[in-house]
């Protein structure tokens, strides 16, 4: 895969924009859109992404996945995860983690959503749009556990040349996945987990428990020891406090 970038000043929806322009044409994979400027951008569980204009990174990929069955989706979720953290890693030397299970964190603060739409037929995945939205160069946000490189570092990014630079170890961790690389994947991902192998309260069906992340099982769903036993949960099941 090689990300070609189109840059765009202003889309409601980078993904949106995306999916259609894939309905109408023949795309090829890594095809990117860019948007300085995205009105309405989309989030997890419906939720709009807070960004203001010509300040943030909002991009979308479209890829061709078939490779994969929808069982094993999570996997483009763990190398998107994996992208934007060693990016990150490596050109600021900060310590960001990956939330489960589509957030990048630092220090209890979000700095990073990923949202990815699936195309499946078949019994495999033909089609997947990874949006990602990363706060760059915002000084105050309305929500208060967000986060922006610039409240971190105390100084602005160039954000197309951070879209290149994630792109570019994104592709990188897509070629390892398409290699059945998994381990190796899986193990980085670990190593990275927000909370993992640590103690904390979760809201699991309106209770709070104490429970500790023990890992992730074969759909990516989150491993968790509470009430002396392993307990798997799906995204909406468990809720971090």
């Amino acid at each position: 895969m090689k990300p070609i970038i189109h840059l765009h000043d202003s889309l409601p929806s980078t993904n949106s924009h995306l999916q259609i322009l894939a309905q109408q044409t023949q795309l090829p994979e890594g095809y990117t859109i860019l948007a300085r400027n995205q009105t309405a951008g989309k989030g997890q569980r419906g939720n709009l992404w807070e960004a203001r204009p010509f300040e943030n990174l909002t991009f979308s990929t479209l890829l061709y996945p078939t490779f994969l069955q929808p069982q094993e989706a999570f996997w483009l979720n763990i190398v998107v995860s994996l992208a934007i953290l060693e990016t990150l890693q490596r050109e600021f030397k900060i310590a960001v983690q990956v939330k489960w299970a589509n957030d990048i964190f630092f220090q209890d603060k979000k700095l990073a959503g990923i949202l990815i739409e699936n195309e499946i037929t078949q019994q495999k995945i033909e089609k997947s749009i990874i949006g990602v939205g990363l706060n760059v160069n915002q000084k105050e946000f309305e929500e208060k556990k967000a986060l922006s490189l610039f409240q971190i570092l105390n100084q602005k990014q160039d954000i197309e040349v951070l879209a290149n630079r994630i792109l570019e170890t994104f592709a990188q961790k897509y070629e390892l996945l398409q290699a059945a690389e998994r381990e190796k994947l899986r193990n980085a991902y670990l190593q990275n987990l927000y909370r993992y192998q640590e103690w904390h309260i979760f809201l699991v069906e309106g209770r709070k428990v104490a429970g500790q992340i023990i890992g992730i099982d074969k759909v990516g769903r989150l491993a968790v020891e509470m009430d002396n036993k392993v307990k798997y949960f799906g995204l909406k099941e468990i809720q971090f406090l």
